[in-house]
């Protein structure tokens, strides 16, 4: 910040030593290692103690304030939802006009996936759609697939399962694309465990939906468990192993279940939560096979470690075992007290969501009053530096609605244009390739225009989960579009567009319309020095149509043009 602006306000720059010590402290936040963030957050500093940042308005980071939002994010990924919202949020609030704000996006994906836990899943979703939008501007992949999966949960505690799945789709499609195996772990776990809980809470008439929901459930909990495994993830390892338990349970074979429980056991000693997790499993199990006593032991280890750890979403399930192992005992006296526990433990949790959305309202209320206060002396800042205004030109041309096609949220002709432009007689290497839906018309005829929307926006988001920061996608009519790849060679502008129609052709499309299938063929061209974005889509045009003619569902590359005569 020049002198000039510390003047305007009121305080002078963050020194130097300073602002690499917040830069470092933030960097071990975003990578989970709060213990780390916090231990170098309180190293002595030998350089005086930044203004404060009401003083500066906003402009510089304030390390106790930095550290504050440390510890409210600590706190939530801890289970203390609503504790630790009132310690993040207001941190988050003056932080979202420090120079760190692109840099909170796991801040604000804890923040949204916490207020859904406390009833709020709406206001979550607006809190998580911010940690994407930061991520994706960072081209941070590891971050934008944990806030695409937390979406995916937030829209399950909203009750919107259908939503849910295609959130958690598309953010393991994002790590396969990436490459990034932990994270595909991680989103297969998700989903394995989004189904299973749907599939827990269907009632006898829906055993044909709640079979399919296990099988499915138990497909992806196995695949967890093998890519857990590769990568040396014990945690992940033992999700994996709990939600197999908790999948063939659904699906009748207690004995399988027993034997999944045990080798998560074995994996599960730090993880309080996967061990509750499975000692309901286990117990369920037990009472299957009428080992009613182990069934008791199980539960009641259970109940401490949830009463303990405050794990109250699986308080219920504990409870509702017990109740199941007493009737099963035959002792009906005891049935009805935990029954009436199970009550009031209902009641009590019901009492602390609404606590809990009560605080969270005036605490929002409390921000947005604080917000409008600060608004007047804001104004008289420069709002953004020369670099900050071309970035926010930059964006906005992905957010203004005339360079954007509005069903897929790719860039139409006239955004391609504009920001292909500068591309096209560079100098540098330049790939462009068309990608045209293989028989669109017949989706549409067989399935109807609905279904083919989905399809269109789906193939859309495909696309941009396997492309480059940098790399741009623009929908260019009906079924057809075009990708625009700076700085590619033949070779790697090839893999990429094999890496979008493999993802295409290997979803299960069956989910947006019984015996739906879909693929693609794309026509790709190269061109290096002064070519021009016609004579590139001429060729890749060429390319496409000798793709169409060998039988569709794959990609071919224009040869490159003979070299002018001089």
């Amino acid at each position: 910040m020049s002198d000039e602006s510390a003047a305007i306000t009121g305080g002078p720059a963050l020194p130097e030593g300073r602002r690499r010590l917040v830069a470092a402290v933030l960097a071990l936040a975003a990578d989970g290692n709060f213990t780390g963030a916090l231990d170098l957050a309180s190293q002595p500093s030998e350089e005086a103690p930044p203004e404060p940042l009401h003083r500066t308005l906003g402009i510089e980071p304030d390390l106790d304030t930095v550290v504050e939002l440390i510890r409210g994010v600590n706190e939530m990924r801890s289970g203390h939802y609503a504790d630790g919202l009132s310690l993040a949020l207001p941190a988050l609030t003056k932080l979202e006009e420090c120079e760190c704000r692109y840099e909170l996006a796991w801040a604000w994906s804890a923040a949204g996936y916490s207020l859904g836990h406390i009833g709020d899943p709406e206001r979550g979703l607006e809190r998580v759609a911010k940690a994407v939008t930061l991520s994706e501007r960072r081209g941070d992949d590891r971050q934008l697939i944990r806030s695409m999966s937390d979406r995916g949960s937030l829209r399950a505690m909203a009750g919107d399962l259908e939503l849910a799945l295609e959130s958690l789709d598309a953010a393991l499609e994002l790590a396969r694309a990436k490459g990034l195996r932990l994270e595909e772990a991680g989103c297969l776990n998700n989903l394995a465990y989004t189904l299973i809980d749907h599939a827990r809470s269907l009632g006898a008439s829906q055993a044909g939906e709640r079979e399919e929901a296990a099988k499915r459930a138990l497909a992806l909990a196995e695949a967890t468990v093998a890519i857990a495994s590769g990568v040396g993830s014990a945690r992940l390892k033992a999700w994996g192993h709990a939600d197999t338990a908790a999948a063939v349970l659904l699906l009748g074979d207690p004995e399988k279940a027993k034997l999944e429980v045990g080798r998560a056991r074995s994996l599960a000693a730090e993880h309080p939560r996967i061990r509750c997790e499975i000692l309901v499993t286990g117990a369920r199990a037990d009472l299957e096979l009428g080992e009613t006593e182990f069934a008791r032991l199980a539960l009641e280890e259970a109940w401490t470690l949830a009463r303990d750890e405050g794990y109250g979403s699986i308080t219920d399930r504990i409870l509702e075992s017990r109740v199941a192992l007493e009737e099963r005992a035959g002792r009906p006296f005891e049935a009805l007290a935990w029954a009436r526990l199970r009550i009031e433990e209902l009641n009590a949790s019901f009492r602390s969501r609404v606590t809990a959305l009560k605080r969270s309202a005036a605490l929002f209320m409390e921000l947005e009053r604080l917000r409008q206060a600060e608004q007047a002396a804001r104004e008289r800042i420069d709002e953004l530096s020369e670099a900050n205004r071309t970035l926010s030109r930059q964006s906005t041309y992905w957010k203004d609605e005339a360079l954007t096609d509005t069903l897929t949220g790719c860039l139409n002709r006239r955004g391609l244009a504009i920001l292909a432009e500068p591309l096209f007689g560079s100098g540098l290497p330049l790939a462009l390739a068309i990608l045209d839906a293989d028989h669109f018309k017949l989706v549409n005829d067989v399935h109807g225009h609905a279904v083919g929307d989905r399809v269109l926006r789906t193939i859309a988001r495909t696309m941009m989960g396997a492309v480059r920061e940098g790399d741009l996608v623009a929908r260019y009519g009906g079924e057809e579009f075009v990708i625009v790849i700076p700085r590619a060679g033949a070779e790697a502008a090839t893999a990429t567009c094999e890496r979008i129609r493999s993802g295409i052709e290997g979803r299960d499309w069956g989910r947006i319309a019984p015996g739906l299938a879909v693929t693609v063929s794309l026509g790709l061209a190269v061109g290096e020095g002064a070519v021009s974005g016609d004579q590139l889509l001429e060729r890749a045009d060429e390319a496409l149509y000798r793709a169409k003619a060998e039988g569709r569902n794959r990609v071919r590359l224009a040869p490159m043009p003979p070299p002018l005569e001089g």
